[in-house]
């Protein structure tokens, strides 16, 4: 093809496109030929100037266009953060619900109150707000944008803050939308939360006034009237709360243990405080070990030391639960292991009782001393009426001929202390049978035998 004819040709192109162009920016006259309809009388100076609001071969640039707009700014900046109504809601053209060319009486914002979504905005209606007898213009004023209704409570509610202000305007922290009158406090972000019994109590019982900042803390700053009743009268201190608990003021959760390493057991745990505790707890220093509190109670008047829990414990004062009679000078064997204590112990004071037989057994002596006060050596605990003594073992007197059947008493005749102490001589006996008168000296048993008295072959055989 000839140069000069594609020359034409582009030249022709070019002139079509630029002529298009020319024609769908602004088509003056023509206008009235191609609009699908009149504008809104909002947008009724714009009819000559289709390019305000349309981009030629490019339908989706109409909505950039009207927010653009200088009217329109704040909802392209929802838009743009997902904030209120045509920031939550999917369909983000501005014509499928803005219908232009519809006449100049047209409304480009239709609402249906009755079917209108609240949750597609900023502030969801629950609660009492979401009532169908709840009126729009309650919120929103006549003469603003939907979108300028306050979104705070305070803005609505003023008139009903009995508070007059004094809790501030953030009103959400104490009521629910389902009720005024209905209070959800969250108390423990003030540091104090309630609990048990504070929960039941009601605001101005310490919040007198409707004053809030600066109430105390502190158990002692409302409890003061309590601790008279108790008895305590400030002599505890002001911290309640290491004794008390909100659950109940009457019970006490004190650990003695931790607390003082003075644990409570027996009757110690039904004690009132106040009969150990007498003058100001957090200065007096009481005594741990038992005879400080319990010297008036020593029977024993100090002679069993100050040891008391050896023998007693906490369970009962007066009633011994373990002693270890063994560990003393006199463990108990036998019959004297089933005696009671008193059977012995006439008097508390133990140390006083002596320990020899006699003591005790000085109505069973049938020898009336005549043997001496030891009685072990012939008796035993398990029965007095057993007895083993040996006298060919135990004494350097042996029993043997007519001695042997002889009673005890024949020899021992005079009462004696402790140990018996007798001449083993035969004329200390038998003095009285001496026909010699003392002739042949004091040495019987030169001659005579114990068989008998009269016997003296053993002497006749050695003097032949």
């Amino acid at each position: 093809m000839p140069v000069t004819r594609i020359t034409a040709l582009l030249v022709g192109l070019y002139g079509l496109v630029g002529l298009l162009s020319f024609v769908l920016a602004d088509l003056g006259p023509l206008n009235a030929l191609v609009m699908p309809g009149k504008l809104s009388e909002a947008h009724a100076k714009l009819e000559g100037e289709c390019r305000n609001c349309h981009t030629a071969f490019k339908k989706s640039a109409q909505s950039e266009l009207c927010l653009d707009c200088h009217d329109h700014l704040a909802v392209a900046e929802d838009i743009a953060s997902g904030r209120g109504f045509h920031g939550h809601i999917e369909q983000r053209q501005c014509n499928a619900c803005h219908k232009e060319h519809k006449g100049r009486r047209v409304n480009l914002a239709p609402l249906n109150k009755q079917t209108f979504d609240h949750d597609f905005t900023d502030y969801p209606l629950h609660g009492a707000h979401a009532d169908p007898t709840a009126k729009c213009e309650d919120c929103h004023k006549r003469g603003l944008k939907y979108r300028d209704a306050p979104s705070n409570c305070y803005a609505c509610h003023r008139s009903d803050d009995a508070h007059n202000g004094s809790r501030g305007k953030e009103c959400v922290n104490c009521h629910i939308e389902d009720s005024w009158k209905e209070v959800h406090f969250d108390h423990s972000a003030t540091g104090f939360p309630l609990v048990d019994k504070h929960r039941l109590v009601k605001c101005e019982s310490c919040h007198a006034d409707e004053r809030y900042k600066g109430t105390p803390k502190n158990c002692y700053a409302c409890h003061k009237a309590d601790d008279r009743k108790r008895g305590h009268k400030g002599r505890f201190g002001t911290k309640c709360g290491a004794c008390h608990t909100p659950e109940d003021w009457q019970v006490s959760i004190f650990n003695h243990h931790r607390g003082t390493k003075f644990p409570l057991h027996g009757k110690h745990r039904t004690v009132k405080c106040t009969a150990c505790h007498k003058g100001i707890l957090y200065k007096e220093n009481l005594p741990k070990n038992c005879l400080g509190c319990h010297k008036k109670d020593d029977v024993h008047r100090g002679q069993e030391g100050k040891k008391c829990e050896k023998c007693h414990n906490e369970s009962s004062w007066t009633r011994k639960v373990f002693f270890d009679h063994g560990l003393t000078r006199f463990p108990l064997l036998g019959a004297h292991a089933r005696l009671r204590c008193k059977d012995c112990h006439k008097e508390p004071t133990f140390k006083d009782v002596r320990i020899e037989c006699v003591s005790c057994h000085s109505r069973d002596d049938t020898h009336k001393r005549r043997l001496g006060s030891l009685c072990e050596q012939c008796h035993n605990s398990r029965d007095w009426r057993e007895w083993d003594f040996d006298h060919n073992q135990r004494t350097k007197f042996h029993l043997d001929g007519a001695h042997q059947g002889l009673d005890c008493h024949a020899c021992h005749k005079k009462p004696v202390n402790k140990r018996i102490s007798l001449a083993t001589g035969c004329v200390s006996c038998h003095s009285a049978d001496d026909v010699h008168r003392g002739a042949f000296g004091r040495f019987c048993e030169q001659c005579h035998t114990t068989t008998s008295f009269h016997e003296i072959e053993k002497v006749l055989g050695t003097m032949q």
